[in-house]
């Protein structure tokens, strides 16, 4: 059954857009309700996660997108009982970062939603110990880039790593509920020097979530191709004459 929303851009309020919802899907990964919506706009498909209403949010994407960090490139509420932004895995990606260690450490009681075995292999080469640097140093630039801004990176998932089917990659900061633009720390040494303190670490648990993740995929494999072997050497068996 198709039910029909106004959603209401952001950025521009006076802009409202009929959404023909299909389909409604619930979408773990967090500590957040949060629904995968499969609807046409205009008779055009598109996928949007709709996520609770919160005006923090919307204050902080606002302020992250002027400052030049990379967030969704689309916000819009509807009558503001949730939001709806773009769905960054629509293209057949995947987002890497601490919610999605947590679920498959056993930390969270979910299952992944939307598992993507085939980008976890391009992930597996991007985190391996030839490339992560660059991953590394594209962290260290937006971490400069929200210290200057004065933004405070939210602590649970300050980027996470949006991996594209063509082996492209992006650090996004995707969930803002807990990021905040600082105005009052400006022209306050001491509370300017917390606040990059606190960036920094956030960021490095994020960079450590990416290794542990990557331990993660690489254990699989190994169970994975050991279990390959023992059908192998199970089936040569029972092929030879007694």
């Amino acid at each position: 059954m198709t039910e029909r929303l106004l959603a209401t851009s952001v950025t521009n309020p006076d802009v409202h857009t009929e959404l023909v919802v299909a389909n409604r899907t619930p979408v773990g990964g967090g500590f957040e309700n949060k629904w995968q919506l499969e609807a046409s706009v205009a008779g055009r498909d598109i996928s949007l996660l709709e996520r609770t209403y919160d005006r923090g949010y919307i204050d902080a994407w606002i302020g992250f997108r002027a400052a030049g960090m990379p967030v969704v490139p689309t916000l819009r509420t509807n009558a503001e009982t949730s939001l709806l932004v773009t769905d960054v895995k629509a293209n057949g990606g995947e987002a890497y970062g601490k919610a999605l260690q947590l679920i498959t450490s056993g930390a969270l009681d979910e299952q992944r939603t939307r598992p993507r075995q085939q980008i976890d292999e391009i992930f597996m080469d991007l985190t391996g110990i030839n490339n992560f640097p660059a991953i590394e140093e594209e962290a260290q630039r937006l971490l400069d880039r929200a210290n200057a801004s004065n933004l405070r990176l939210p602590y649970d998932d300050p980027f996470e790593l949006v991996v594209n089917p063509n082996g492209t990659w992006k650090l996004m900061t995707l969930d803002l509920r807990f990021a905040k633009v600082q105005d009052a720390v400006r022209g306050n040494p001491i509370l300017l020097e917390e606040a990059k303190r606190l960036n920094a670490l956030h960021v490095d648990d994020f960079l450590m979530a990416l290794r542990s993740l990557h331990e993660y995929f690489s254990k699989q494999n190994q169970a994975q191709s050991r279990f390959s072997i023992g059908r192998l050497l199970g089936w040569v068996s029972s092929k030879r004459p007694e």
